[in-house]
């Protein structure tokens, strides 16, 4: 694997040699070429100025202009290098592999041959996500350039961070979110399109069905409740009844003790010291009714509350279900 250091030297080697292979496409070119050729090489010479300059997006620009104009080896790998130097690894590896692919025209073997050498440095900043699409034909885009993979397990070469996805596929919902790649770990992101009502689904995923498909719970249906939901409510209730029950009968020990304490000593003054215990017995008799009563409070109102608005979250739910799509996305460490 190519250090760092060693990156940073073949990309400077790479950026002096960019102005060279320029001149010598230019220099190739007849005086009888035609308009679009004159302005494609005015747009590469432009980019070769913001190159040297170390102006990376203006270059970008001119470069694509010149490659919608006359496509180039030249221009393509100039456009990928400016690109790697942006930190857009992704979009400089599409252009190189275009390059790559393309059949050598003269002169194109030098750029063939730093394409090949700038390739490894740019796959060592991007990261591999695998993506698993179900249905199997769906199309996946990403940052809205569509990915040319098909099948559903389908691996891209992304930079770190953020990404646009888009996954569609007819008669099934579409997805979009913004997912993201990180470094350090093995990306797998899992999208499954829902069909939609009343489409029904390709003969030949007709034929792949068994005959006889496993037997799965059958959902609720929107508004019906599980039996957690039903008994729940009345159990906080009943709970917070006892503890009301408690409380009450707390307060009615604290009340006896302190007639027996009254009766014993009216006047509440020089008070036989025997009688500190049935003192101290109204006390905790006392706090012991009020959290009992405070408690059971709580729980009585929240069971009550809770089995009221239970009906209706459950039926919002279940309508919501009726129309969602499922989608998980995960990375395994």
């Amino acid at each position: 694997m190519v250090g760092r250091a060693g990156s940073l030297l073949i990309v400077g080697a790479l950026l002096r040699v960019a102005p060279a292979f320029a001149q010598t496409e230019a220099a190739a070119a007849g005086s009888g070429e035609n308009a679009s050729s004159d302005r494609a090489r005015a747009s590469f010479s432009e980019g070769l100025r913001h190159l040297r300059a170390l102006h990376w997006a203006e270059a970008e620009v001119e470069f694509r202009r010149s490659l919608e104009l006359v496509p180039r080896a030249s221009t393509r790998y100039n456009l990928a290098l400016v690109l790697f130097k942006q930190r857009r690894a992704r979009a400089s590896l599409a252009q190189l592999d275009a390059l790559l692919a393309a059949p050598q025209a003269a002169g194109d073997a030098r750029h063939h041959e730093y394409a090949r050498t700038l390739r490894p440095l740019v796959l060592a900043e991007l990261l591999p996500v695998k993506v698993l699409v179900e249905p199997a034909n769906a199309q996946l885009e990403i940052d809205d350039e569509a990915v040319t993979a098909t099948g559903s397990p389908r691996s891209v070469w992304l930079d770190p961070g953020p990404h646009r996805v888009h996954v569609s596929a007819p008669g099934h919902t579409s997805y979009r979110a913004s997912l993201r790649a990180e470094r350090g770990r093995s990306e797998q992101w899992e999208i499954k399109l829902l069909a939609l009502p009343g489409d029904a689904p390709p003969a030949a995923e007709r034929a792949k069905r068994p005959s006889h498909p496993p037997a799965v719970r059958a959902p609720r249906e929107p508004g019906q409740r599980s039996t957690f939901a039903r008994v729940a409510p009345w159990v906080t209730i009943g709970t917070g009844s006892l503890l009301l029950a408690g409380g009450v009968a707390a307060w009615v020990a604290a009340k006896d003790a302190d007639d027996d304490f009254t009766e014993a000593c009216p006047t509440l003054r020089r008070c036989d010291p025997a009688l500190e215990e049935t003192q101290r017995d109204v006390e905790r008799y006392e706090r012991l009714g009020t959290v009992l009563l405070a408690s059971g409070g709580v729980l009585v109102a929240g069971g009550v509350i809770w089995q009221i608005i239970t009906p209706s979250l459950a039926s919002q739910s279940g309508a919501a279900a009726s129309d969602a799509w499922m989608v998980s996305a995960r990375g395994r460490f």
